[in-house]
């Protein structure tokens, strides 16, 4: 009931805007739903009631029911018999809202029969408002579909423009350990492509893994993110690597863990096919180092999910013992 739920039923949705358009207060007044089906009389029963209204909820073995509606400030008839309240049971000055659809016989309709609510017509000479059978709730119910699609439309754009990343927990060693060691440890708590993807609002066609850890992305999802607003481009270049080798990197790898993990901004570190440097103890490889590196790293600086072929790999190994 204090819940925000993804849809709200088309007709008991329209019966409410309805009332709300013609402001005809809900709040305090008595109200009376005939009608309780799941998709019509108890949705807009507990709409009413969520409106501050006092409801009463009635059906047709409902006792004493003539004199419950005679009450009613707000009648809201959804129980399928024709013209089932009688016009003089309506109060004088009361919202009456017909949701009924019945076909009756008429022989001089050229279909053989014409439309009538559950509420006599009648009624419409002394209550405040009532809504025509047919043309009220009819067209209403479909103008609620249509709002139900655009909120739909609305709650994915936003869903797709938001990037919720789960970080991987680091456990952090003191002294720092050498970037093989790191990435070693590391190794069993790397979160799965496929998740990532997820997590990034990637679709599963977008992504080509390489292995369980490794993908590339496939450039579809520039025609899809096409409307939508660039993000901020940052280079960092022109870095001279510390006696330790924290270079251009190791910086780039830095601030994307740092905008994300302390800032909440979603950024994406891009840097050229490493070589294999790290992997032998060796600093200048490409993949960042410490805490701030590309895993899983040995798979990435021997090639093995680049686009480096197979004798390229042979003569950085042979160069590298």
């Amino acid at each position: 009931r204090d819940g925000s739920p993804y849809f709200r039923p088309c007709t008991p949705l329209g019966c409410i805007e309805l009332l709300q358009r013609y402001n005809i207060a809900i709040a305090g007044k008595r109200a009376v739903v005939i009608g309780r089906s799941d998709i019509v009389g108890a949705p807009v029963a507990m709409m009413l009631t969520k409106l501050d209204a006092t409801v009463t909820l009635c059906h047709s073995r409902t006792a004493n029911i003539e004199e419950l509606v005679r009450q009613a400030d707000i009648l809201v008839v959804a129980i399928g018999q024709p013209e089932f309240v009688h016009a003089d049971w309506v109060k004088p000055g009361a919202a009456v809202v017909d949701v009924g659809m019945n076909a009756v016989d008429d022989a001089s309709k050229k279909a053989g029969f014409r439309w009538v609510g559950d509420v006599q017509p009648a009624a419409a000479t002394h209550a405040g408002f009532m809504t025509p059978v047919p043309g009220g709730v009819g067209p209403m119910t479909v103008a609620m579909l249509l709002r139900n699609v655009v909120a739909s439309a609305k709650r994915h754009h936003a869903a797709a423009s938001t990037v919720r990343i789960v970080p991987s927990v680091l456990a952090l060693a003191d002294p720092v350990p050498s970037d093989i060691a790191i990435a070693q440890a590391q190794a069993s708590a790397l979160k799965p492509i496929a998740q990532l993807g997820a997590e990034l609002n990637l679709a599963p066609r977008e992504l080509e893994p390489h292995g369980r850890h490794a993908a590339k992305v496939t450039l579809d999802v520039l025609d899809r993110l096409d409307g939508m607003r660039n993000g901020h481009y940052v280079v960092v270049t022109g870095i001279s690597p510390t006696p330790l080798g924290e270079g251009k990197s190791t910086v780039t790898v830095g601030l994307a863990q740092a905008l994300y993990a302390h800032l909440g901004r979603a950024a994406f570190a891009c840097v050229r096919q490493p070589s294999q440097g790290p992997t032998f103890g060796i600093k200048g490889g490409a993949a960042g180092g410490g805490y701030s590196q590309v895993a899983p790293m040995t798979a990435m600086n021997l090639h093995l999910t680049g686009d480096i072929h197979a004798i390229s790999a042979a003569n950085n190994l042979v160069a590298a013992a």
